[in-house]
């Protein structure tokens, strides 16, 4: 018997749901008959199915779309590789293997093909390919209903269309068919009013596939609440309480709130947004009736619908009461209030009045049952914050927080911790630690940043007075060091920023430890102050030796770069610009050297480092220079004429002739500079 692939996709409605449930509570009788089924799990919304894995190809689709760094592109295609080699695992069992992808984009599906085939394994298994389809708008009122007052309809509507592509079905059943072959696919539509729970009909024809049977009583037993003020709370908790690495049980949650629902008797929310699922069933007619006609069938979903019969949402839904969310609140196990209070005191963002309100009422909570608790609410505003971003640093993350809890400060400081989705253990561990230490403040991104977002929310946590950063494999070793910088600039109202010495520590080579900046580097030799004259012609400044006046407190502006490979080159200066740089001749933190280091390679081969990241080297100093008006454009360019040299000696090697059109194209004023410099010097002699 042959081998066979088995791909299952499903979009964010009724159909998915029921099916996460069905498939996780039949592993085992899918093993009896034969089919493999290893799904993992999505933190964000708990649900086990391969999703992950279809949201790693959507992100990698973007990325190409959008010309995203190398890096980016490289940790994606890392995790598909990592999720695809379970995958091979699975096939060397000899088993049937099960993949439920949950909405894959139509785009993606030949990124899903060329992955496949670069395992054995796997490309010699009979793909078949079965889709579960519920009118487009039961997706939308699914999705109305997560989000509810926190995105509008027409929002909704227009991400299944711009991003999701939903209106594409039927060229994402075309090319699934054109390489697994038409009788190896399988379309099954359901036509369910219910936002959380597929017909009946749909999920036995879904079961029988691999010969199990359906029982109702397998749909989800605890589902998203029914009510609007039951929608209320939940959508204001669930953005972000579950996507942590320790999560509480999201079931247990959504049980205690429909609990509530049905023991005050709230009215269900029987309504979805009628006008935007209109325009959207327009957008999605010609390509469900070009699907029909694949099929042969005389239409996909029947008419009248039974969405069609629900009301229009409200205009103004009715906003949850201070009553409704003490009542609710009052129903969740104590240590669910004491996590969703950490949760509204570390959010990654200003809170909103809703979110107000509940931390208010868990607080009343908390006092009333007389618990103590170490994470006061609300949260205190610090003098410093130190700003963390981390990276798979599981080894080293530790030292850092360490570093910054045993700081000696007579004033209250705050260390903030992003984690651009680390595929190690470093969330994990932040999480652990950050749970008996209320000054570190954990933020966990979903997807790994292709364009600056992770410097975006780091740096949009800060609004204390003064900022000190320490990437998450770097640590401070002077306990006094941030009261030293504080103190500093309390005393030096000229000052901007502040720096110090740094000692270098080399991973397994203790003999290289050094200094850095040695007393010859720094600009003018050892001075008191520097300018930002002098931090033009070099980056002297050590990313964990700084501390800036915070010119940030009220957000970022539209116009800061977050994406800058150089970025901390670039924080420099843009605080330079309001003042002196000061320096305290003390070595008071340490940088770490190894081999995952972004900047390693630069020391042990600078050219093959900069034919690697010259051009987002070139990339920085042109937004540098656009920003300061071309004040110090000749430094800049000077800077280039040693990226392009380094650049073009590796590319000779690489046997890359057209990267110089690639640096002409972009950065023309630096590949005139460095035409003209070349020019010159062959004139010279």
């Amino acid at each position: 018997m042959t081998q066979k692939l088995h791909i299952l996709a499903s979009f964010w409605d009724a159909a998915y749901w029921t099916t996460v449930s069905i498939l996780q509570k039949k592993r085992s009788a899918l093993n009896r008959a034969g089919f493999l089924y290893n799904p993992q799990c999505s933190l964000h919304w708990q649900a086990w199915s391969h999703e992950p894995l279809c949201s790693q190809f959507k992100a990698y689709l973007f990325g190409k779309k959008t010309h995203a760094e190398p890096a980016y592109l490289a940790a994606v295609d890392k995790f598909i590789m990592s999720a695809m080699q379970s995958l091979e695992d699975d096939a060397g069992s000899g088993k049937d293997v099960l993949c439920f992808l949950g909405g894959i984009h139509p785009d993606a599906v030949p990124f899903l093909i060329e992955y496949i085939n670069k395992f054995k394994k796997m490309k010699g298994l009979q793909p078949t390919f079965t889709a579960i389809l519920g009118r487009q708008d039961d997706e939308l009122r699914c999705q109305f209903l997560r989000q509810y007052k926190q995105a509008d309809a027409q929002t909704i509507a227009s991400i299944q269309i711009e991003q999701d592509c939903r209106h594409r079905g039927d060229e994402l059943y075309s090319n699934f068919a054109q390489w697994c072959g038409q009788e190896n696919c399988h379309l099954i539509t359901h036509n369910s009013a219910d936002p959380q729970i597929a017909e009946a009909g749909a999920m036995s024809e879904l079961t029988s596939l691999f010969g199990l049977r359906y029982e109702e009583e397998e749909s989800p037993p605890v589902c998203f609440p029914r009510t609007c003020p039951g929608i209320d709370l939940a959508c204001a908790l669930k953005a972000f309480s579950f996507s942590a690495p320790t999560s509480k049980d999201q079931n247990g949650f959504y049980a205690r709130l429909r609990k509530v629902e049905r023991d005050e008797g709230y009215e269900e929310a029987l309504f979805m947004p009628k006008k935007e699922a209109a325009c959207l069933l327009e957008r999605c007619r010609e390509g469900n009736d070009r699907l029909s006609r694949l099929l042969g069938r005389p239409g996909l979903f029947p008419s009248p619908h039974p969405l069609d019969a629900l009301a229009d949402a409200p205009e103004n839904p009715p906003d949850m009461t201070e009553q409704q969310c003490a009542t609710f609140c009052k129903a969740l196990d104590p240590d669910m209030k004491d996590f969703f209070l950490r949760r509204l005191r570390d959010l990654d963002r200003k809170l909103t009045p809703k979110e107000w309100r509940i931390g208010r009422c868990l607080e009343r909570d908390r006092l009333a049952r007389k618990t103590p608790s170490v994470f006061a609410w609300p949260r205190r505003t610090p003098v410093v914050t130190v700003l963390t971003l981390c990276y798979n640093h599981e080894k080293y993350i530790l030292d850092c927080m360490r570093g910054v809890t045993g700081q000696q400060a007579d004033f209250p400081v705050e260390h903030v911790i992003v984690d651009d989705c680390s595929s190690d253990n470093s969330a994990a561990i932040i999480d652990g630690y950050a749970s008996s230490h209320p000054h570190v403040r954990p933020v966990f991104r979903p997807f790994r940043a292709p364009h600056g977002e992770n410097i975006r929310d780091l740096f949009g946590l800060a609004r204390s007075e003064y900022v000190a950063l320490c990437d998450g494999d770097d640590y401070f070793t002077d306990p006094a060091k941030l009261q030293i910088q504080a103190d500093y600039l309390d005393e030096h109202q000229d000052c901007a920023l502040c720096f110090h010495p740094v000692r270098i520590v080399y991973e397994g080579e203790p003999d290289k430890e050094r200094v850095y900046p040695p007393a010859d580097e720094l600009p003018r030799g050892v001075r008191p102050y520097y300018h930002i004259s002098d931090l033009v012609k070099a980056n002297f400044i050590q990313t964990n030796s700084v501390m800036y006046r915070w010119r940030f407190q009220g957000g970022l502006p539209d116009w800061f770069h977050p994406e800058l490979v150089q970025g901390d080159w670039y924080w420099h200066m843009l605080h330079a610009e309001k003042g002196n740089i000061g320096f305290i001749n003390a070595v008071m933190s340490a940088y770490r050297r190894h081999d995952g280091a972004l900047w390693r390679l630069s020391e042990i081969d600078r050219r093959k480092h900069r034919y690697k990241v010259g051009l987002d080297e070139l990339h920085c100093y042109h937004t540098m220079n656009e920003h300061g008006n071309g004040k110090y454009r000749e430094h800049f360019l000077r800077l280039g004429d040693g990226v392009i040299a380094d650049i073009l000696s590796q590319a000779r090697i690489a046997g890359n002739s057209g990267i110089i059109d690639e640096i002409n194209e972009k950065y023309p004023q630096f590949a005139q500079h460095f035409m003209e410099t070349l020019a010159a010097m062959k004139r010279s002699g």
